[in-house]
């Protein structure tokens, strides 16, 4: 997975994956409200996503693109959820921030997974 597009689409397909679980759940247990903020708390996770690649495709996986994907990441996925939060207050309920939660989190060990991939092929020790 060396392309940014690859890498795009996999990070994209774990996302709706985990996603869908956590809609699908929500949707067992809770309310159509509740699975209405279940789905728009995947759909804010997805932009931080792509910059997330955006950046390390322009900085690479060296000590800048991790920091400024370090600094970016959390901060954007936050902003955006809060702004989607205080626009739409049908939106203000626990499927909505623990959907991010987990999304965010499984997109997170992906994309390190990935920049791990690319650190063992090039043969670089990413703890020296």
């Amino acid at each position: 997975m060396r392309t940014l597009t690859a890498r795009a689409v996999f990070v994209l397909l774990v996302i709706i994956a985990v996603g869908g679980l956590c809609s699908l759940v929500t949707y067992k247990l809770g309310t159509l409200q509740e699975t209405q903020a279940a789905i728009a708390g995947t759909a804010v996770v997805i932009p931080a996503a792509f910059f997330t690649l955006l950046i390390l495709s322009r900085y690479g996986t060296g000590p800048g693109g991790m920091i400024a994907v370090t600094l970016a990441r959390p901060g954007m996925t936050a902003g955006l959820a809060s702004y989607v939060a205080w626009e739409f207050s049908n939106l203000r309920t626990l499927p909505f921030f623990l959907t991010i939660t987990v999304v965010y989190l499984a997109s997170l060990f992906v994309e390190t997974w990935l920049v791990l991939k690319d650190f063992q092929r090039s043969g670089v020790n990413p703890e020296s």
